[in-house]
């Protein structure tokens, strides 16, 4: 990760390892980064789920999509990307060590935060 394991990022804009957080893509801001996701894999099992959710989303942006009515595609496309995030959030056990990939140690209590806080904002 170029700035370490929490690079530099405006304190109201959380985030957790390298897909989590709103704006930040692979360890980077895409807004930043011309528009494309960092080359950072995820850091652990929850933040598998943050990129895949950032992929689904990526396709709810789809320019060429042949639907009637492309806004509403556009507004279900992101409930189900958030649908799958949440799902995927849930299915993973309450203690992060028991997680297929777990944490770094040391940023346990950080990810069980920020799991919760995602199931929150995205139910």
């Amino acid at each position: 990760m170029g700035g370490g394991w929490w690079p530099d990022r405006p304190w109201w804009q959380p985030k957790y390892g390298n897909w989590g957080g709103q704006d930040w893509s692979g360890g980077l801001s895409p807004q930043q980064n011309g528009g494309v996701d960092g080359p950072e894999p995820p850091v652990d099992s929850s933040d598998e789920a943050y990129k895949r959710h950032d992929e689904n989303k990526g396709h709810c942006d789809n320019k060429d999509i042949l639907a009637s009515d492309p806004d509403k595609w556009r507004k279900d496309c992101n409930k189900e990307a958030n649908t799958i995030l949440v799902d995927d959030l849930k299915r993973l056990p309450g203690d992060p060590k028991a997680w297929d990939r777990p944490p770094p140690q040391g940023q346990e209590d950080s990810a069980t935060r920020f799991r919760k806080g995602a199931i929150w904002l995205f139910k």
